[in-house]
């Protein structure tokens, strides 16, 4: 078995340059100097470990060793009875020291001059803040002030403003300009939250829902942020869940009811944080500098039925079905026109004139769209929901846009098509695999409600119909293509975790093309014989598009509000529903999940105070003065696993007789190692002591294949070439490095190490079938309607050998269907952000 763990480059390739600069400019009211960086020094601050700092010789504390700590964490995973976790765990409870007081609120709401009792479960989310703060492991982590940062373009030399973290973005520079300035010797800083609420379903059979309320700190790194350890993903509240009631259910009267349980239940539990809005607190940071730090809703991340919810509005059905702008319902589709966003004065304003006179405050309501209801985000400084509510990839794009409305609009075509045509319609089941990508059997008849896997579909979709569905056999399936290929282009703009002013205008390009070519499929569709083809495109998710880009602008990468790390924690509250009594849920949900932050961050600690100790036993400099080599297994560039037996090349033959690949290996490898070896940066040793032709001969041996390593980064790719790889063939692509101004795709063949004099180290190599062959004729319309990179396989015997070093990253390769030959493929040019963009400069 053959498998590299190779890590893949995160920057886009415009910054791969190791001169860039980055210029940091922080806001005026912040006090700091502007300041320009080198590449390899932006961001790249290294912190004493606070274990150090505090001399801590026992970080599993409360327990008397590290395996106590571990076994009470088993103990938390393996279901113990409730009295004994209780009488365990009221241990742990010690570590958070007061943190675990969930309390229950009961509240009564008017509703047909009835006094309706809720239950609201919460956690004081201002207790949490100060948790946070108290935290010295986190404290080198905040960031306070508003940045704007800028890379150096090294083609224009202009620096150009980049996007990522959420005090990168308009927002948090906003805020922080209208924060008080009245506290001697201390600066104003927003503390930014982000809140999410969601229902879940927490019984297999859906009989038993939760309805969790999640706080995130937005001062803290998305690395940090993101996850739902200590500094990630915090269960702040627990709302009321209504039950259903036929009698009631579509009423008005009763919806507004609904709307009103929802404000005042939130209110229980961010009351806090509108007096501290107002007031701020003082607080000593780490970095030396007194700051008063404001709370405010940074960030909304819901769904859009939620989002309607915090927003108050009438959903799609309302006169203005966007929680964010004042569009209209039948101009949903209408990207060009800036209609006027939402604010809380104007909602605090109608409301107001409701509770005046009914009658004509509710036809005031009705014409923005509003319900007759106060919005509990009113009261809370810097804090207006139509600001705070975010664009979601998961739910509009990936679950809604694709999933619910291009996808079926597919499927539709294909099964008319292919009843009266026999196309190529290629098959999902030989497309090429890969880490976290669904794979799948069939198109047509496909229906799931995941929208990981509408996304993984939408990936793969254009690639299985392209040959299909063409002007001639449909031109309104053709036309769909190009709309799915838009969105593509839309939604990986909309992904990427780093953005500058010019991603974003080329993002919005994108846009108006989205919205010519889903004009032209729309005029189409109105005369197509296809039966139930859909023509109105006038609905909220759609409209969303047109807010994407001013999120990014305002709160940075998407993934700063995206809903998939919260609904990631639903997992985790399910869990703790299996271990419940099935009464009184909430409560006992909210202990385990206490349970387990304890857990978390007595682990943390131990982390910190191991790595400490390791630092300590390192020396003080590793600089040995020795220059990188492409072919060292740095951990930086490339990890492979343990070897397996050596053996020659001509058992290697003998093991592949009808691959022509390894038919003249050894002379392959031989002229490798004597005219390409010496030539490459850090063979200079090698080629000094070269001074003959050296002879490789089919005895020659060499060390090939490894174990899969277990190395999972966000940014690592695993490369796997084997015939039974979970019982398929696995032969990976990968993008490769061919000179110091070229790229190339090419197919692993296996991957090898072998021992040369003069190289202390094994020298870690692949066989690779390059696909460099030239492309008969002119590129195919399609081609180039659909933004397909094609490439062409040379044949297998002029497979060539690389340096493991000198692959850029992994790459998928889905295969033309109508090649005659089978050796034409095209680059899934949207498998991430960092392939995405490579491929935007390879087309130039």
């Amino acid at each position: 078995m053959q498998s590299v763990a190779y890590t893949a480059t995160t920057l886009p390739p415009a910054s791969s340059s190791r001169n860039l600069d980055f210029k940091t400019d922080f806001h005026p009211d912040s006090k700091r100097p502007s300041k320009t960086e080198a590449w390899d020094k932006f961001r790249n601050t290294v912190h004493l470990l606070p274990a150090l700092n505090n001399n801590a010789s026992e970080p599993w504390e409360p327990f008397k060793s590290k395996g106590d700590c571990e076994f009470a964490s088993i103990a938390i995973d393996a279901k113990l009875t409730q009295a004994n976790v209780e009488r365990l765990l009221a241990l742990i409870g010690k570590v958070a020291k007061g943190n675990a007081d969930i309390e229950t609120c009961k509240i009564t709401v008017d509703w047909k001059k009835q006094k309706i009792p809720v239950e609201v479960h919460k956690r004081d989310l201002w207790e949490w803040a100060k948790e946070l703060l108290a935290n010295k492991s986190l404290a080198p982590y905040f960031e306070w002030d508003a940045q704007k940062v800028y890379r150096r373009d090294d083609d224009s030399e202009r620096f150009v403003r980049m996007y990522d973290e959420p005090w990168t973005a308009d927002r948090w520079w906003s805020i922080q300009s209208k924060l008080p300035n009245q506290h001697s010797g201390a600066t104003p800083a927003p503390f930014s939250i982000l809140l999410y609420a969601d229902k879940t379903r927490l019984s297999s059979f859906g009989t038993v829902q939760g309805y969790p309320v999640i706080a995130r700190c937005m001062n803290l790194p998305s690395k940090i942020r993101n996850g739902n350890g200590v500094g990630g993903a915090r269960v702040v509240g627990w709302l009321p869940v209504l039950g259903d009631d036929p009698e009631k259910e579509g009423k008005l009267s009763y919806t507004n009811f609904k709307r009103v349980v929802w404000h005042k239940s939130f209110k229980t539990f961010i009351e806090d944080i509108g007096t501290y809005s107002n007031a701020g607190m003082v607080h000593d940071c780490f970095d030396g500098q007194k700051r008063v730090l404001f709370p405010a809703i940074f960030v909304l991340s819901a769904d859009y039925e939620e989002q309607c919810m915090m927003a108050l509005i009438r959903g799609p059905k309302g006169k203005c079905p966007c929680p964010i702008c004042l569009s209209p319902k039948e101009n949903l589709r209408d990207f060009h026109t800036k209609y006027e966003h939402r604010t809380s004065k104007q909602g605090r304003d109608l409301y107001d004139k409701y509770k005046a006179n009914k009658g004509l405050g509710n036809d005031a309501m009705k014409k923005v769209g509003l319900r007759p209801a106060e919005n509990v985000f009113w009261d809370i400084q810097y804090s207006d929901p139509h600001d705070a509510l975010s664009f979601d990839r998961l739910h509009f794009n990936h679950g809604g846009l694709f999933g619910r409305h291009l996808l079926p609009e597919l499927q539709k075509i294909i099964k008319h098509v292919s009843s009266k045509f026999e196309g190529t319609m290629g098959k999902f089941d030989a497309m090429p695999r890969w880490r976290d990508l669904n794979h799948f059997a069939h198109a047509v008849n496909t229906s799931f409600s995941d929208g990981n896997k509408f996304h993984d579909m939408s990936k793969q979709v254009l690639f299985v119909a392209q040959n299909l569905l063409t002007p001639k056999t449909s031109p309104e399936g053709y036309a769909l293509l190009l709309v799915i290929r838009s969105y593509l282009e839309l939604d990986c703009y909309i992904g990427l975790d780093v953005h500058t002013d010019d991603t974003i205008a080329a993002g919005e390009a994108e846009l108006e093309r989205f919205s010519k070519v889903l004009d032209d499929y729309i005029e189409l569709a109105k005369t197509s014989q296809i039966p139930d083809i859909k023509i109105d495109w006038d609905f909220p998710k759609a409209h969303y598009l047109k807010h994407a880009f001013e999120d990014i602008r305002n709160k940075g990468a998407s993934r700063n509000y995206s809903t998939r790390p919260n609904e990631g924690v639903h997992t985790l509250l399910k869990a703790a529903y299996g271990r419940t009594n099935g009464k009184e849920i909430a409560e006992q949900i909210l202990r385990i999940d206490q349970h387990r932050l304890a857990i978390n961050l007595i682990f943390s600690r131990i982390s910190e105070y191991e790595a400490a100790l390791s630092a300590q036993d390192e020396s003080a400099s590793n600089d040995t003065g020795a220059e990188y080599s492409s072919f060292t297994s740095s951990s930086e560039k490339f990890y492979v696993g343990s070897s397996q037996p050596i053996t020659t090349i001509t058992n290697l033959q003998s093991d592949h007789p009808h691959d022509p690949a390894f038919q003249d290996f050894h002379n392959v490898l031989e002229r490798f190692v004597n005219e390409t070896l010496p030539n490459l940066e850090g063979m200079e040793g090698y080629r000094a002591q070269l001074v003959s032709w050296q002879r490789l001969g089919r005895s020659y041996q060499v060390c090939i294949g490894y174990n899969p390593s277990g190395i999972a980064l966000q940014t690592t790719d695993y490369l796997h070439c084997h015939p039974k790889f979970h019982h398929h063939p696995r032969y990976d692509c990968a993008l490769v490095q061919v000179s110091d101004t070229s790229e190339a795709f090419v197919r692993l063949v296996f991957a090898f190490q072998i021992h040369l004099a003069g190289v202390d180290e094994p020298l870690s190599l692949a066989l690779v079938q390059p696909y460099t062959a030239g492309l008969p004729g002119l590129a195919r319309r399609v081609d180039k309607d659909l933004g397909l990179v094609r490439v062409k396989a040379t044949p297998r015997a002029s497979s060539i050998i690389i340096p493991l070093g000198s692959i850029i990253r992994g790459a998928l390769l889905a295969p033309d269907f109508k090649s005659a030959d089978h050796s034409e493929f095209f680059v899934m040019t949207h498998i991430d952000g960092d392939m995405f963009l490579r491929m935007k400069e390879w087309s130039r």
